[in-house]
C-alpha cells in the first residue's frame, strides 16, 4: 500500500474512481446471481416489448417549390387557413419572396387539410381518438415537413402502421395542396377569368334569345335576305309590267281589227288579266302592324317589304351584335384561362409517394441492446445503493430524515 500512495497523490482526480471500483466490483461479484437474474428478466421484458411493438412504416414525397413568378396573392392564401403547431414551421418567413415553400408548408399543416384527411381516411377510428383536436395532434406527430433552404424542395414524410395507408396519406396531402391552391387562387388572371365566365353566360343567353326572335320573325314572314329579296321582287315587278304593257298593246291592236268575241282577242285579254293578277299579288296591301303573311301568300308583298325590312334589320343587328360580343369575350376568356394556368403555383412532384417496403420503427435489436444495458445499470445501481444504505450509520442525517418520513406516512 505504501507504493500506491505516491500514485494516489500524483493522480488525485482518479483516486475516488479507483476507490469506488475497488469497493463496487467485489460487491457486484458477490451479488452476481441477482445481477444475472435481473439482466435475464430485463432481456425477456425488452424482447417481449420489442415483439409487441407494432411496425411503423413511412412514405416520403418531395415537392418542388412554386415558381417565383406565380405567387401573386399566394402568401395570403396560407394565412387565411387555420394553422396547427406543425404549420407554424416557416410561418415567420411566409411573406418572404426568398422562401415560397413556406406557404406550401403552412397549407400542408393547416387545420383545413388535416380535417379533410381525417374525414377521408376516418383517422379518428384508426387512431382511436374521439375528438378532432386529438386526432390532429396524432396526425401531426406522424407527419414531418422539411424545407431545403438552398433548393426550396419540400420533403413530406408520413408514418403509419399500415404501409398502404402511409403512401395514400402522403398522396392525399399533395391532392389537398393542389385543390386548395387552385380553389383559393386570388390572382388577377383568376378574377378576370371568373368575370369573363359570368359575362359569357349572360351574353350567350342574349345571343340565343336574339337568334330565336330573328328565326321566328323570318319564319312567319318568309324573310331571309331582305336586300336580295327586295331586288328580286323589283326585278320581277318590272318584268311583269313590261310584259303587261306589251300584252295590252297587242290587245288594243287586235280589238281594232277583230270583234270582242274573237278567240284571239279573248286569249289576249285573259293573258292581260293574268299579268295584272300577278302584279297585284306582288304589290299587295301594306300591313300597318307588320303582321304575319296570309295563308295563300308564299312571300311578302312589295308594299310590306319596307316595314318588314326595318323590323328584320333591327333583329338581325341585335343578333350580330350579340354574336360579335360573344366571339370577343370567348377569345378573352381563353387568354385569361391561359394566364391563370401560368399564375397558379401548381404542385410539381420531384419524387412521388413511395410504397414502404421495410419498416422504419421499431429497431428491435437496438431496443433489446439498450434495454439490456439499462437493466444492468439499474440492477447494479440497486445493489450498490442498497449496500451503501445498509452500511450507513443510523445517525446519519439522510437516513434519519428518511426514517422520519416513513414514520409520518405510516401514521397517516
Amino acid at each position: 500500500m505504501g507504493s500506491a500512495d505516491p500514485e494516489v497523490k500524483n493522480a488525485p482526480e482518479t483516486a475516488p474512481l479507483l476507490r469506488f471500483l475497488r469497493w463496487a466490483m467485489p460487491l457486484l461479484w458477490r451479488r452476481r446471481r441477482f445481477l444475472i437474474y435481473a439482466v435475464c428478466m430485463g432481456i425477456v421484458l425488452f424482447v417481449a416489448l420489442a415483439l409487441l411493438t407494432p411496425n411503423t412504416y413511412q412514405s416520403t414525397v418531395r415537392i418542388m417549390p412554386p415558381d417565383s413568378q406565380s405567387r401573386s396573392g399566394f402568401a395570403l392564401m396560407a394565412a387565411a387557413l387555420g394553422s396547427t403547431p406543425m404549420a407554424s414551421m416557416g410561418l415567420g418567413d411566409l411573406m418572404s419572396s426568398r422562401s415560397p415553400g413556406s406557404a406550401f408548408m403552412a397549407i400542408l399543416g393547416s387545420r383545413t387539410v388535416q380535417d379533410d384527411l381525417i374525414n377521408r381516411f376516418d383517422l379518428r377510428k384508426e387512431y382511436h381518438q374521439k375528438y378532432y383536436v386529438d386526432t390532429r395532434r396524432a396526425l401531426t406527430n406522424r407527419t414531418q415537413i422539411e424545407e431545403d433552404r438552398k433548393t426550396g424542395v419540400l420533403t413530406l414524410t408520413v408514418m403509419d402502421r399500415d404501409p398502404g395507408r402511409a403512401r395514400d396519406l402522403a398522396a392525399a396531402y399533395v391532392d389537398e395542396l393542389n385543390r386548395l391552391v387552385v380553389a383559393m387562387d386570388t390572382s388577377q388572371a383568376h378574377r378576370e377569368r371568373v368575370f369573363l365566365e359570368g359575362r359569357l353566360q349572360a351574353v350567350k343567353q342574349d345571343l340565343d334569345a336574339a337568334t330565336q326572335q330573328l328565326g321566328q320573325f323570318s319564319s312567319r314572314n318568309a324573310t331571309m335576305d331582305m336586300q336580295g329579296q327586295a331586288t328580286v321582287m323589283l326585278q320581277a315587278t318590272a318584268r311583269l309590267q313590261g310584259e303587261l304593257m306589251a300584252a295590252q298593246t297587242e290587245l288594243h291592236g287586235l280589238q281594232a281589227i277583230y270583234s270582242p268575241d274573237n278567240a284571239r282577242v279573248r286569249e289576249e285579254q285573259a293573258r292581260v288579266d293574268a299579268l295584272q293578277g300577278e302584279l297585284r299579288k306582288l304589290a299587295g296591301s301594306q300591313q300597318a302592324n307588320g303582321g304575319d303573311l296570309d295563308a295563300n301568300q308564299i312571300y311578302p308583298s312589295l308594299r310590306e317589304l319596307p316595314l318588314l325590312g326595318v323590323t328584320y334589320a333591327d333583329l338581325y343587328r341585335r343578333a350580330m351584335i350579340q354574336e360579335t360580343i360573344y366571339e370577343v369575350l370567348t377569345k378573352q376568356y381563353e387568354v385569361a384561362k391561359v394566364e391563370e394556368a401560368r399564375e397558379i403555383p401548381t404542385v410539381k412532384l420531384l419524387d412521388p409517394p413511395d410504397y414502404p417496403e421495410t419498416k422504419t420503427y421499431p429497431r428491435r435489436r437496438l431496443m433489446v441492446m439498450l434495454g439490456t444495458l439499462f437493466t444492468i445499470i439499474c440492477a447494479a445501481s440497486w445493489i450498490l445503493c442498497k449496500e451503501a444504505w445498509q452500511g450507513m450509520d443510523s445517525s446519519h442525517p439522510a437516513k434519519a430524515a428518511v426514517h422520519e418520513l416513513l414514520l409520518s406516512i405510516k401514521k397517516r
